[in-house]
């Protein structure tokens, strides 16, 4: 048993803070009073709505069934549920779905692997189909569905049988201290060879005739109790009964959530192999508790074998239940005035609670979703609370149909008592004869037939409860009239409206349910695991660094066309062929499509189909190896050495001539120079004519200039 040490005061600055519990005992009396006060610990009003919503599913009476009339009942819920959960569950299985974004530049690979990783725990490690379809079922009936997930690190106890082990083989097993020999053979082996017998230095044994003692090889047949523990990270469904939550909590990712609790029944033999000591175990008072009264409890379980003995009065004394509470809550164990989140673990009644677990922890490990979501509300509302009043309205005109119907086949009879023979009369045959000592004396009392006037409302109220519901028939395919002088774009227009409110149902399920769940399963995983962790998922062998991987990635999970098949296949066929059309213009090393990305549209394709291993019929191009170097051309090996002869003279024949340059210029050196300064001094003499003749042409432009002057002065 954990006890609740003292805690150590810490000088701080400011006003000293009492914590909120320094004992076992007070800590208990926290716990019991936040669970007292929990949605679902006691009948309440969302516990007599997931009852009814539950019965109402499974079709039991309403309690208001007379006889000789009729008791059939609508069954508007279970249709309504029934009609979702193959959407929602496609959305939920299929690969991909959920995926961890990259924090920053270059995580894109860690991304990938903390999705595979997840996939794996939740497909391979747990039964992620049965836990799925369970988790929408709740939601859609209950008005809220729940998960919670954990390291798993409870004793499994295996039976093995081995057969024909040699004496190595067994030395290796005796290796084994997790291991129990129950039954143990040993016995010649028919087709092995004589083997000396060796003493306890491993040296043979000699007999008196100086020759070594042989025995023939032996074999061994062998039973062994196993016990090892788990040791994997397991998701478990939490039943709407067995759920309980802050009263006041108001997000459905219990950011302001006070307590939170999985109110569940274990047996004795359950509670020691998770490691609590016999003795602990063994003083736990065991028993039917107030959870076994719970209204939605009991609905579930009632009439049923499984409730006959909640106690385990009968059988083996390990079997014995006793009721767990395993809870979070928030509460100041370190005085520092701010409460921090507890994973505490009780076992018992309510008066009678001792405490099994503690530890601080950094989140609480449940996921919850609704259908639809109440603002300030961790519970919402499910299809079948939309869907129960239509039941119930819908149940009451079928009666009352065929109640009429039946009182207009066979009425009701006015008789003359004295005249009609009684015995007669009560015995219903074709062709039967009815004595009578008059004329008139039997009088059928009519009921007029209501059908006709009925039928309108039933088709009324079908309506209103698929506007409530958002499941329509048409919506499910069952509607035979629906397409009926309709045109196609209308027909799609009122398909999109039918399922709008499956698509936020869809969402609701993916933020508050999915997400929460992966976020969650990645933080668990990178607590527990340290060393590389190897898996095969999708027909490839994974290997994964926990330590690699970043637990503030963030996921994202695709709805939008979830559930429509047809749409999806139409839109990535449509993206094949602009891919098709890209590589066949531009060729495969173009800046926009690649192998890698017309290899994943065709596996959306195939996961559309059903198919989660494209593998199988293409292959990756990420796991191909480089195309090899093309093999030299030996005529192109003899082109190039020939051309690097033929640059060789070039080269030589460059150099002679450069030679030869050099030494005409020393030659021609002073002669040119004396041209060249014999024409610099004509340029010199015909630059002075230039200017001498510009300086005479801009006198004669000034002298002309003053004769214009003076004339105009004249005139």
């Amino acid at each position: 048993m954990v006890m609740i040490e003292e805690t150590v005061e810490i000088e701080e600055v400011g006003e000293e803070q009492t914590p909120d519990a320094s004992t076992e005992d007070e800590l208990i009396n926290i716990i019991q009073a936040e669970a007292q006060d929990a949605i679902g610990y006691d009948t309440d009003t969302i516990v007599e709505r997931r009852a009814l919503n539950l019965s109402q599913y499974l079709g039991q009476p309403q309690g208001d069934e007379r006889a000789g009339r009729s008791q059939v009942l609508d069954r508007s819920v279970l249709e309504t549920v029934e009609a979702l959960v193959p959407y929602l569950h496609r959305l939920v299985i299929s690969d991909g779905v959920a995926q961890f974004e990259p924090v920053g530049d270059g995580d894109e690979e860690v991304a990938e692997q903390a999705t595979d990783v997840v996939d794996h725990i939740l497909s391979k490690m747990n039964d992620g189909h049965r836990i799925m379809s369970t988790f929408i079922k709740d939601g859609l009936i209950s008005d809220v569905g729940v998960l919670k997930w954990y390291y798993d690190t409870s004793i499994e106890v295996k039976i093995e049988t081995l057969s024909g082990l040699t004496d190595e083989e067994m030395a290796r097993l005796d290796m084994d201290v997790e291991a129990d020999v129950v039954e143990h053979t040993a016995y010649p082996d028919p087709n092995g060879a004589m083997l000396p017998v060796l003493d306890e230095l491993g040296q043979p044994v000699i007999d008196a005739m100086g020759m070594p003692v042989m025995q023939p090889m032996m074999l061994h047949d062998i039973r062994r109790r196993i016990r090892k523990p788990k040791d994997k990270i397991c998701i478990e469904n939490v039943a709407p009964e067995q759920f309980v939550i802050d009263r006041n909590a108001t997000s459905p990712t219990f950011e302001d959530c006070r307590f939170i609790g999985h109110r569940v029944f274990k047996t004795r033999s359950e509670l020691r192999a998770m490691g609590f000591s016999a003795d602990v175990v063994d003083s736990l008072p065991y028993g039917d508790t107030e959870y076994s009264l719970n209204q939605d409890y009991l609905e579930r379980y009632e009439d049923s074998e499984y409730d006959n003995d909640m106690g385990g009065e009968a059988g083996a004394d390990s079997n014995r239940r006793i009721e767990v509470l395993d809870c979070y809550l928030r509460v100041d164990l370190d005085g520092d005035g701010i409460g921090e989140i507890h994973h505490c673990m009780t076992a018992g009644f309510q008066n009678a609670m001792e405490l099994l677990y503690h530890e601080e922890v950094d989140h609480i490990p449940f996921a919850c979703w609704s259908p639809v979501l109440l603002p300030y509300r961790v519970i919402g509302l499910g299809v079948g609370s939309l869907a129960s009043e239509s039941q119930q309205v819908l149940t009451a005109l079928q009666r009352s149909v065929l109640d009429a119907t039946y009182q207009g086949v066979s009425p009701r009879l006015a008789v003359v008592d004295s005249e009609v023979n009684m015995d007669d009369l009560s015995t219903q045959e074709p062709g039967g004869i009815v004595r009578t000592k008059g004329q008139n004396v039997i009088t059928p009392i009519g009921t007029p037939l209501v059908g006709s006037q009925v039928l309108p409302v039933l088709e009324y109220m079908s309506t209103l409860r698929a506007a409530r519901t958002g499941v329509t028939l048409d919506g499910m395919g069952l509607d035979p009239t629906s397409l009926q002088n309709e045109t196609a774009t209308a027909a799609a227009l009122r398909f999109d409206a039918a399922t709008a409110r499956t698509e936020m149902v869809a969402r609701n399920l993916a933020e508050c349910g999915i997400k929460p769940l992966f976020k969650g399963l990645l933080q668990t995983f990178l607590r527990y695991f340290d060393g590389e962790f190897v898996f095969r998922l999708r027909d490839k062998v994974v290997r994964v660094d926990p330590n690699a991987l970043n637990a503030d990635m963030d996921v994202t999970v695709s709805v939008g066309l979830a559930g429509h098949r047809d749409k999806q296949t139409a839109l990535y066929q449509g993206i094949l062929a602009i891919q098709e059309k890209i590589l066949t213009t531009a060729g495969p090393n173009n800046p926009l499509v690649g192998f890698d990305q017309y290899y994943n549209t065709l596996g959306e394709l195939l996961r559309i189909a059903g198919i989660t291993s494209p593998a199988r019929y293409f292959k990756d191009p990420a796991t191909q190896p480089p195309p090899p170097p093309p093999q030299p051309d030996p005529n192109i090996e003899l082109i190039k050495a020939q051309v690097q002869i033929e640059q060789e003279k070039l080269e030589l024949e460059r150099e002679k001539l450069a030679f030869q340059a050099e030494v005409d210029s020393v030659k021609m050196g002073a002669e040119l120079q004396a041209e060249a300064d014999r024409k610099a001094a004509e340029l010199a003499l015909r630059e002075r004519e230039v200017a001498l003749k510009e300086r005479e042409a801009e006198m004669k432009y000034q002298i002309e200039q003053e004769k214009l002057r003076i004339q105009a002065a004249k005139i």
